[in-house]
This record gives structure tokens, sequence and C-alpha cells, in this order.
């Protein structure tokens, strides 16, 4: 059993969290990211928490030093990414019909 206390191991997760995070906007802001990448990023720190593209563009404006030059390109990255993936082929099983 985990003698550390539950909350310490939260605070642990969150930072975790907080880091790969800031990381992601580093990435994202310096175009360091793959479409895969950047899509699944903005999922898993935005829209699962009922979040979206202009909450990135904010945290990028007041959270970070990276300036508003990287601004536009950010938002058409991350709208390219989200519209090739909904135009992307569906993986599901093709059914024959008779």
């Amino acid at each position: 059993m985990c003698k550390i206390p539950l909350c310490n191991r939260l605070d642990t997760v969150a930072k975790v969290w907080m880091e790969d995070k800031a990381i992601w906007l580093f990435d994202l802001a310096h175009n360091n990211l793959d479409e895969d990448a950047t899509v699944k990023g903005l999922i898993k720190h935005y829209v699962l928490e009922g979040r979206g593209i202009d909450d990135v563009l904010q945290d990028l404006h007041f959270h970070t030093h990276y300036g508003d030059h990287y601004m536009v390109s950010v938002a058409r990255s991350l709208r390219m990414g989200l519209e090739n993936l909904i135009e992307a082929p569906s993986p599901c099983i093709k059914v024959e019909r008779s």
C-alpha cells in the first residue's frame, strides 16, 4: 500500500499534467507538433474540460511569454487539424448491402 497521502499524490498528478500542458503549448506555439499530436493535445487539455480554441489562444496570450505573433499560426493549425479529422474516412467496418 502506498504510504504517500492521497492529497500529495493528487498534487503530484496535477503538477505532471500541468507540465505536460505547458510543453504541449510550447510545442504548439513553435510548430513542433504534427497534426495528430496537435488535435490530441487540444482534446486532452481543453475539450475534455469544456474549453476550446479560444481558450488555447487566451492561455498563450496571458500565460506564456511567446508573443502574439504565434496566435494566427496556432489558430490555423488547430482549426486545420480538426477539419482534417472530421474529413478523415471513418475506420468502421464496411458493410456490404444486398
